[in-house]
């Protein structure tokens, strides 16, 4: 699908047309659409004129600061989006489910996620699936997933973004732990009172904020904050887990990390009686997408991968 040119005139393919100017209201600027569909901004553009002149009704208003879609634009949209998806969705019962997935996906994940469960259930997925390559990020910042050009993300927490279709992975309980030497050299805690009174605890920090986070716990329907003094605060999941182990402190995060440390005697629970949060993981991609094979398929094993017995 082109762009064809025949000196001065311009003939339009309409479906790539219906599918840039898809991708222009999404990502909301014409520069950010040119850089997902890795064209030059001024054929995105001059393709978009292209098509209000075919279909006769200006669809979008610009300024040079902002774009914004007509009545008739959204009408548009609406239409142009379900036929894209109708689209996909043919040539997937076409290509039939014995298609070979192929090509590259990139993936973002706390680093948590990656070390304790990507990572070493990855090579499954390559057993499985060896024309797939995987470009795998570790992070937890809010990102614009057309922009930067990821396929999907893994968060633990909720997904905010209305823009993003969000598929449970499954619950993740919060343990209150600490290393078998920081006990032995501080005493075992007997309440929340001598936590805050008599103990450290390691601090997690937002990695973008810096903001604390706070953690309840619940025990008989009453909940309540841990808190305590600190003298260390991460930004890392893995890095708080680390710390716990060299003793320096109570912290309080995900089961799945420090569940070998728990079975070995490394770490050991404190205030057994009180029960963490649970937090609950996703993986998200955009909304309004036909998936290729090569991401439904990790998305599927994502699901697969979360729902396997500790």
């Amino acid at each position: 699908m082109r762009l064809v040119t025949n000196g001065e005139s311009m003939a339009l393919d309409k479906l790539l047309a219906m599918q840039t100017f898809v991708q222009v209201v999404d990502a909301g600027t014409f520069t950010r659409a040119a850089d997902v569909m890795r064209m030059p901004k001024s054929t995105v553009t001059r393709m978009v004129q292209a098509l209000e002149k075919e279909v006769g009704a200006k669809l979008l208003h610009r300024t040079t600061r902002q774009l914004s879609v007509t009545q008739e634009g959204a009408i548009y949209y609406e239409g142009a989006l379900r036929l894209i998806n109708e689209l996909g969705q043919l040539e997937h019962r076409v290509a039939g489910a014995t298609a070979v997935p192929i090509g590259r996906i990139k993936v973002e994940a706390p680093g948590a996620i990656v070390y304790s469960v990507l990572l070493p259930g990855l090579p499954a997925f390559f057993e499985r699936y060896p024309q797939v390559q995987v470009e795998l990020g570790v992070g937890n910042r809010t990102i614009d997933l057309i922009a930067d050009h990821v396929d999907c993300v893994i968060r633990l927490g909720p997904i905010m973004n209305e823009m993003l279709v969000a598929r449970p992975l499954g619950s993740i309980p919060m343990i209150t732990c600490a290393s078998a030497g920081y006990l032995a050299r501080c005493g075992v805690p007997n309440d929340l009172n001598d936590v805050a009174n008599h103990h450290t605890l390691i601090q997690i920090v937002a990695p973008s904020s810096g903001r604390i986070f706070t953690n309840t716990l619940e025990h008989d329907g009453v909940e309540a904050t841990i808190e305590g003094s600190y003298q260390i605060a991460v930004n890392d999941s893995t890095a708080a887990l680390v710390a716990g182990v060299a003793g320096l402190g109570i912290v309080t995060t995900y089961e799945f990390l420090v569940r070998p440390y728990l079975e070995s005697g490394v770490l050991q629970r404190v205030l057994p009686e009180w029960q963490g949060e649970i937090v609950q993981a996703h993986v998200a991609y955009p909304l309004n997408r036909h998936l290729p094979s090569k991401l439904r398929v990790f998305v599927e094993w994502v699901g697969e991968l979360f729902q396997q017995p500790a």
